[in-house]
């Protein structure tokens, strides 16, 4: 195989063809290095705007969990035959009152019944009136305060004598502490 003499005629042709696509590359390339320093210090310039700029915010508190309902004292209330009609429940911690209703217990009609507290002296404290159906609860003095509860019927705003009950009293019971 021999080398053929017009094979090397090409090759300064090629080599010109080269030279003057690496001319064009070079200064392809200038634009393309100083596209990117330019978007390297943009990007620098805006991590560092945000870093600064973004408030530290403290860590939200937890949430409250309602606490459970505590039962210190209870209290069954009976009609005049000791059937129990309601039951009351007493958390001291937090001076709630918690009337249920048992089976048998109706209210009047056209009338309202309502909570009393009966201190060992003076004259009897109204927790208030009790809505038909449902489980009301009353904000009361410390349980030591009255050792016994009653419920009256009364007209349907509840006793107008703040002195006590002006109904008949239909339920009464001992409160006395939970096991």
């Amino acid at each position: 195989m021999g080398l053929r003499p017009g094979r090397f005629c090409l090759l300064p042709r090629l080599l010109d063809r080269s030279r003057a696509g690496s001319r064009i590359s070079r200064s392809g390339a200038g634009w393309s290095i100083a596209a990117t320093a330019i978007a390297a210090i943009v990007l620098v310039v805006s991590i560092r705007e945000l870093s600064t700029v973004a408030p530290v915010l403290a860590p939200a508190p937890a949430p409250q969990v309602a606490q459970e309902p505590r039962i210190d004292y209870v209290a069954t209330l009976a009609d005049d035959k000791s059937n129990a009609r309601m039951l009351v429940t007493w958390d001291d911690r937090t001076s709630e009152v918690t009337v249920r209703r048992l089976s048998g217990s109706s209210d009047p009609s056209d009338k309202s019944m309502q909570l009393w507290g009966l201190p060992k002296e003076g004259h009897p404290v109204s927790f208030g009136v009790l809505p038909v159906g449902g489980t009301p609860q009353f904000k009361a003095a410390s349980v030591n305060a009255y050792p016994m509860l009653a419920v009256s019927v009364e007209p349907i705003d509840g006793s107008p004598n703040p002195n006590g009950p002006t109904g008949p009293v239909v339920y009464t019971g001992k409160v006395i502490p939970a096991a």
